[in-house]
């Protein structure tokens, strides 16, 4: 009983809506498709008999598989707890009725993946699967066919698929929903991202979309990654380009010590991707070759993207609820990079950092002054992006706690942190 996307119904009063705004839509959506080189067929979607419609205002996206090729780990277990603390503390019934859940992968699941993991959810027909296999999504674009992977950076740490991921998060994802809305009479606004190993561990009581769209952010992240520098190079190039004048950046982006979402979560308002400064910044990265060849990764380039052509008050740091995200070392289980970072909601939070570290303890991972340590201490509202977290005044004084190792959440950063 699973549908294809061309099966599918559309919400509520959405073909008349799209009837009314048809002429005004189109000429937009013509504009956010000129910047798509790689068109090809859409790949093959298919969604629950309960499925209420694809077309819906806001996405949660994930990409998924079942055993990780670059971090040998159990990433299908790991999507199913990320999963139900999804649906536990915020995809509710209170914040569904506008929002699809995007599950992107490469040929690994089924229909019967999808049944089993709507089974462990309370609220069905809100997921899609769509596989990305075979498509253009999903491989070497045709600058680099030349090339011999091997040669690239590192190439036995990292496959080809993980360079695809990074490619899609950094430039091909807002290819597919300026397609999606355009060629299926869709109107997504809004997306957010999860990694299967993005754990929200407290209640989330208010519609994160609604609070993008009232405040006019056009991004959201949750925590910093203090990498930035690796975009120095390309970010020079960039904008030392002749005839470029029209599309330079709002205020000077000088990167190598400041935060980086780290964009394992992220929200994110499309039509500021869609706009030609943030995609002509995009499509010089990806002709560039270096997220194949360097391993330019999704984050620095959403990052810069962001500083350079968002304005500052359209940036905001969510830091109500207690977050976790961790790469560990598949052998140990000990983090090897990222952070759990506590809420200003999360009555609990503190609790839940101190038993985290008493686990980690138990298994002997490595503490401070040790490579790829793990720190527990508590950051005051100044290390919390005090440009971007717009605190009222009565919580300027506040301190979160988080776990981190390598180099996410550092302390002492002051206004670094953005």
């Amino acid at each position: 009983g699973l549908r294809l996307l061309s099966e599918m119904p559309r919400t509520g009063n959405q073909n008349q809506n799209n009837n009314n705004n048809n002429n005004n839509n189109n000429n937009k959506k013509h504009k956010q498709l000129s910047y798509i080189e790689e068109v090809g067929p859409m790949p093959k979607m298919i969604s629950s008999p309960e499925s209420t419609g694809v077309c819906k205002k806001n996405a949660i996206v994930y990409m998924a598989q079942k055993h990780h090729s670059s971090y040998d780990r159990d990433s299908y277990g790991l999507l199913k707890q990320s999963l139900d603390l999804l649906y536990e503390n915020y995809l509710n019934d209170n914040h569904n009725e506008s929002t699809s859940l995007f599950i992107f992968h490469t040929g690994e699941f089924d229909a019967k993946d999808l049944r089993e993991l709507e089974a462990r959810v309370p609220t069905k027909g809100l997921m899609n699967f769509v596989d990305l296999s075979n498509t253009s999504y999903w491989h070497i674009p045709p600058w680099l066919r030349n090339d011999d992977p091997q040669k690239w950076s590192q190439p036995d740490v990292y496959s080809v698929g993980y360079r695809h991921m990074i490619r899609w998060y950094a430039k091909r994802m807002w290819d597919y929903f300026a397609r999606l809305n355009a060629e299926n009479g869709c109107d997504y606004k809004y997306v957010m991202r999860m990694d299967e190993e993005s754990f929200i561990y407290s209640k989330i009581d208010y519609n994160m979309f609604t609070e993008m769209e009232t405040q006019g952010y056009q991004y959201g992240y949750r925590s910093c990654s203090y990498e930035m520098k690796h975009v120095d190079k390309m970010w020079q190039n960039y904008v030392q380009q002749p005839g470029k004048r029209a599309i330079q950046p709002k205020r000077p982006f000088v990167g190598r010590n400041l935060c980086g979402f780290y964009n394992n979560w992220f929200m994110a308002d499309l039509s500021f991707f869609w706009s030609p400064p943030v995609q002509e910044f995009l499509k010089f990265a990806d002709h560039s070759g270096n997220m194949y060849r360097h391993r330019s990764n999704d984050l620095i380039l959403q990052t810069a993207a962001v500083y350079a052509f968002a304005d500052q008050s359209k940036v905001h740091r969510f830091l109500d609820f207690t977050y976790q995200h961790f790469t560990s070392y598949h052998d140990s289980g000990c983090p090897m990079w990222g952070s759990l970072a506590t809420g200003y909601n999360d009555a609990q939070g503190t609790a839940v950092a101190d038993n985290l570290v008493k686990e980690l303890r138990a298994k002997g991972c490595p503490r401070e002054g040790e490579d790829f340590k793990f720190k527990l201490f508590d950051l005051p509202q100044t290390d919390l992006s005090p440009t971007y977290n717009h605190l009222p005044a009565h919580m300027a004084n506040i301190t979160l706690r988080h776990v981190k190792a390598g180099l996410v959440d550092v302390p002492h950063k002051g206004a670094q942190s953005g």
